[in-house]
């Protein structure tokens, strides 16, 4: 289950709690990865509706050049799915949560009752970043140059666009949602609330106080998503070298559902692609580190969280912690060029007394901000002061 969906997860349960719950759920052709409701939860009515794979062909570009919307949302229409969604939802709802603006969006943006809009990605915001990370790798030819160049300034735009749209769409909610204060101040919508990701605490830790034999290195995530499989290509291909020159027997391991680019990477026994697993219970056993390189991206990453609970070390970049209340050197390691994460790591691997410490302020920090019982107490807020307050 990835991050939105075990976010989404806490979502359902509050509401479950408070009355009945109608859910409607919208996926798409690439989506494999399952994300069944619990029986338990009582879920009044549910329908799974699929949209269209969407269309990045250069006719869908050139539209997308004159109009007013985000590429990803032009991809996607017209949404096959919006009629079906007419047909079954009711007319009205004491209280709306969607869990992404582009499904909000692509839904027709329905005034359905009081809304909440979970803002969990700032669009905008991860396309800025890309740009940023890809902003040095121009080819060393014309072409090169020139391609990149117009690739940037098309993201750029789209970014621009992106934000124009969450401003408005934020406007139209009676409430929106953001992982992080860094995200609400980004953001900039007064109606904004901060409702943090988080993990639930286990009784017992899968992480161990000695290192293996050999190390292991643990890179999970959907790795069909862009800034997983950018973090994964850049781990096995620029940072793990380095790192190999001090630990020569270090193992990767890269677990979840695998992008194309992903696929290739898989190089066994030092590079393994294990994929889509059942549990991460065996995965997080087995690790000695948990290393976060994502060089773009939005919101917060589950992944952190996870291995603080776990009280497995984590080695990341300023961006891949970013919207968490953590420190440097404190909770985490951290480094944005390939041979400081390589040298964050081995760190990690020699030094003992560093690891211990590291786990214990990152477990204790988990303990107190983040485990997923803090977001449902705020959750269950929103929907108690929303529900009959006549807000859209």
């Amino acid at each position: 289950m990835n991050g939105s969906h075990q976010r989404l997860a806490q979502v359902v349960a509050v509401a479950a709690e408070l009355g009945e719950v109608d859910l409607f759920s919208l996926t798409y052709p690439m989506r494999s990865d399952p994300c069944p409701v619990p029986p338990e939860l009582g879920i009044r009515r549910v329908l799974t509706a699929s949209g269209r794979r969407p269309d990045f062909s250069v006719y869908r570009r050139v539209r997308w050049l004159f109009s007013a919307a985000p590429l990803e949302l032009v991809a996607h229409r017209p949404c096959a799915a919006k009629a079906e969604f007419e047909k079954w939802v009711g007319d009205q709802y004491d209280f709306v949560w969607f869990s992404k603006v582009r499904t909000y969006v692509l839904l027709g943006q329905p005034k359905l009752g009081p809304t909440v809009i979970d803002f969990d990605d700032l669009e905008d915001q991860k396309l800025l970043a890309r740009v940023d990370a890809t902003n040095s790798a121009d080819r060393f030819t014309i072409s090169g140059f020139v391609h990149g160049a117009g690739a940037r300034a098309q993201t750029r735009l789209n970014a621009r666009r992106w934000a124009k749209l969450q401003t408005g769409v934020a406007r139209a909610a009676g409430r929106v949602v953001v992982c992080s204060d860094l995200d609400r101040q980004r953001l900039g919508s007064a109606n904004a609330a901060v409702v943090p990701n988080g993990y639930d605490a286990t009784d017992v830790p899968a992480g161990r106080s000695t290192v293996g034999d050999p190390p292991v290195l643990l890179l999970q995530g959907s790795l069909s998503y862009g800034p997983n499989a950018d973090a994964a290509r850049w781990l096995v291909t620029e940072i793990l070298p380095h790192i190999q020159v001090r630990c020569p027997g270090v193992r990767v391991r890269l677990v979840g559902e695998p992008h194309g680019g992903v696929t290739p990477l898989h190089a066994p026994p030092v590079v393994t692609v294990v994929g889509r697993v059942a549990t991460m219970e065996d995965e997080l056993a087995r690790a000695d580190l948990v290393v976060v390189p994502i060089r773009y991206g939005s919101g917060t990453r589950i992944k952190i969280l996870e291995a603080f609970a776990h009280r497995i070390p984590v080695v990341s970049t300023t961006i891949g912690a970013e919207g968490l209340e953590v420190r440097a050197d404190v909770h985490f390691l951290m480094a944005d060029d390939a041979d400081g994460l390589a040298r964050a790591c081995v760190r990690l691997l020699e030094d003992r007394e560093l690891r211990a410490r590291v786990v214990d302020e990152a477990h204790s920090l988990f303990l107190a901000r983040y485990q997923w019982s803090t977001a449902r107490d705020l959750i269950q807020g929103l929907a108690l002061e929303l529900a009959g307050s006549g807000s859209p």
